[in-house]
Order: C-alpha cells, then structure tokens, then sequence
C-alpha cells in the first residue's frame, strides 16, 4: 500500500496537504492481467515501446483511480474502494497534481507503480480469476524457485531464478535482462517488470 501526500491549492486558492492512499491486491492485480488478450502487463510494455503517450496517461489515470481508497478506522485489514470514492477523488485538485506528476515525472511513476502494486502474483491466481470470467489465458505452471545467489549446477534439476535489484536489471545489457526476465511480461516479477519499465522510458528518451 502506498501512503502519499499530495498538497495542492484548493478552489479558494488556499494551498493544502491531504495524506491519500493506494493500493492494489493480488485479487486486482489478476483482474487486470485477464482485462485484455495480451494481459495488462503485456499491454504497458507495448505502449511503452510504442511512446504511446496518450495510451500511457490513460494508463496512468485508471492505475491512480482503480488503486485509490480508504483504510477503514474499525478495521486495520480492511483497504474500502469503491467507484464512487474513485470518481470523487478524479474532481479534485489533489487527483489533477499527482496526475500531472506522475504523467511528466518518470521516477515519481515508477515510484508510483512499486508502492501501489502487490508482491509477486502467480500464474495458478491469474489463471484462477481467468476462469472466474469465463476467459482463456495460457500460462505455465509456476516452477520457480527465488534464491538469492546460487547456480543452476548447485541444484540440479531445479528451475531457479536468481533475484537482481531493480538498478542492475535496467542497466544491464537487454540480452542478459531477457535470460533472466524471459520476453512475456506476463510472466515477470514486480521487480523486473518496473525494470522493463525503466528500460523502456530510457530508451525512448
């Protein structure tokens, strides 16, 4: 979940600061993949090649509105959103500064992106809420094991991933980030996927 300060001047000109909240669960993470026949993933790695900047700031605007929301005071698990408080928050001034930040602000929205989206989702959820909708999503099944430094030798017979920061991951050359990340974004980390991300903006600026 992500915490943000946005301070803004209200309709009387008077500058404020409201503390807002996002967040998106593994349950919305998985809706949005089975959204579309290339995934929701797949879809912002190709408008991101693509320099599509209308795609991407309409991405942008349904990422801030679909994760915006409110901690319930009873109830310290409970993160309430609903399409009424979605589309309230979009008339405010609040809502058109972290826009406007996020749209020109490279780092803000990578930033952005990290705090608003959940751990690493498998394919066996995806698949589940694919079938939920009635939709077909071919995916593998999940076989990967995360370690922190360890060579295919030294487990033999184990499909293993070795866990890269994000910095290394967007620096190093694209044909070693594809041996790691593979070419689906659908089938990538959080991690790897903010890294395509900043591969990406790099090499269209």
């Amino acid at each position: 979940m992500l915490k943000k300060s946005i301070k803004f001047k209200n309709l009387d000109g008077v500058e404020e600061e409201v503390v807002y909240y996002f967040h998106m669960n593994r349950g919305d993470v998985a809706m949005m993949e089975v959204s579309s026949q290339e995934g929701y993933s797949g879809y912002l790695e190709k408008i991101i090649k693509d320099n599509d900047r209308g795609a991407i700031a309409r991405a942008i605007k349904e990422l801030i509105l679909v994760s915006v929301g409110y901690r319930d005071k009873d109830d310290a698990g409970r993160f309430i959103k609903t399409d009424e408080y979605a589309k309230a928050f979009s008339q405010t001034e609040a809502f058109s500064e972290l826009y406007l930040e996020l749209i020109t602000d490279t780092a803000a929205s990578i930033e952005f992106f990290k705090g608003v989206l959940p751990g690493n989702i498998s394919n066996a959820e995806i698949r589940a809420e694919a079938a939920r909708r009635g939709v077909q999503i071919d995916l593998p099944m999940d076989n990967i094991v995360e370690v922190s430094a360890v060579t295919k030798d030294e487990l033999p017979g184990t499909s293993i991933e070795i866990v890269y920061d994000i910095d290394t991951m967007a620096k190093m050359p694209l044909e070693e980030f594809h041996k790691i990340a593979g070419t689906d974004p659908r089938k990538m980390t959080k991690d790897q996927l903010v890294a395509l991300m900043m591969r990406s903006t790099r090499d269209q600026g």
